[in-house]
């Protein structure tokens, strides 16, 4: 290979001009004369040492010794490497790659920019409330839709700048990675009017708005599946304060008689779910016994 091949030079220009045509960011092609009549030979060195059109590889693939899609290989380039466009021949495109080398690759694996190469990342994901799905990966992208929290998202890659593409009715779609959550995301119910002592671990009793509370810290399994059989939503799930939650609930032991199974009922830590019960009621038949991992 001739020295001159060899040279990478700072890219002066966004256009890349090559057998009086030339390639612009966006893919277009037209007619130029501006090289018109000068060797060929001379216009690849011009192209290479001054208007490269700099491209990124959107997936792993081979670099081809001529146009056909059966030549040899000449080198491997993988996602997200850069590479230099000097010529275009139909839906091949005649690069320089980083290691110096010159060869061809299809055209529908180079992207101008780098949000547009995603790495695999396949996984199921919930949506946050208001999680906007983009027709493009960046924020002037248009909005195809809006979702509804814990929505079900099919994940298939993420970028290097925050966005996930996902798969909705079988087209490729973008959303913002920080949108998406590996697990359902449940608002607890707050009992608003409440504005009485709270229950802590320094505050082993209080008085809450429906008696006396106190807290345990046991395997709530058991619990978790006899209110699921009795009728409850959600799944369980530790609240960053150490409450254990049941969907948007907190879970507590109450007196069966009066508070059965699956009743709503207020706590100083927000509205709680009967999960169980204990031998306090014998004592206490209000009281309320709060399950966390204190």
């Amino acid at each position: 290979m001739n020295k001159w091949m060899m040279k990478i030079l700072p890219v002066t220009t966004a256009v890349l001009i090559l057998n009086c045509q030339e390639l612009l960011a966006s893919g277009k092609i037209g007619n130029t004369s501006s090289l018109a009549g000068i060797s060929q030979a001379h216009v690849f060195e011009t192209t290479v040492n001054q208007n490269k059109q700099l491209m990124y590889v959107s997936a792993d693939t081979n670099v081809l010794s001529d146009i056909s899609s059966v030549s040899s290989s000449i080198d491997r380039i993988t996602r997200g490497q850069e590479v230099y466009v000097i010529g275009i021949d139909g839906e091949m495109c005649q690069v320089l790659t980083s290691s110096g080398k010159t060869g061809y690759v299809s055209i529908r694996f180079l992207t101008d920019g780098t949000d547009n190469v995603f790495h695999d990342a396949q996984g199921e994901y919930y949506s946050v409330d208001g999680t906007e799905v983009l027709m493009r990966p960046n924020e002037n992208a248009s909005v195809y839709t809006t979702l509804a929290q814990n929505t079900l998202l099919k994940v298939t890659g993420v970028n290097q700048h925050g966005y996930s593409k996902v798969l909705i009715d079988g087209a490729d779609y973008y959303v913002r990675s920080e949108d998406l959550s590996e697990t359902k995301i449940y608002t607890p119910k707050a009992y608003t009017l409440w504005n009485g002592p709270v229950l802590t671990p320094g505050a082993g009793t209080i008085i809450g708005p429906s008696g006396k509370e106190t807290y345990y810290n046991l395997n709530m399994s058991v619990c978790v599946q006899n209110a699921k059989n009795a009728g409850a939503q959600g799944d369980y799930w530790v609240r960053e304060d150490g409450v254990k939650m049941l969907g948007e609930y907190v879970m507590v032991a109450a007196d069966y008689s009066i508070r059965p199974l699956c009743t709503i009922v207020p706590t100083s830590l927000g509205m709680g779910i009967v999960v169980d019960t204990g031998g306090f009621v014998m004592n206490n038949q209000m009281q309320l016994d709060i399950a966390v991992a204190w």
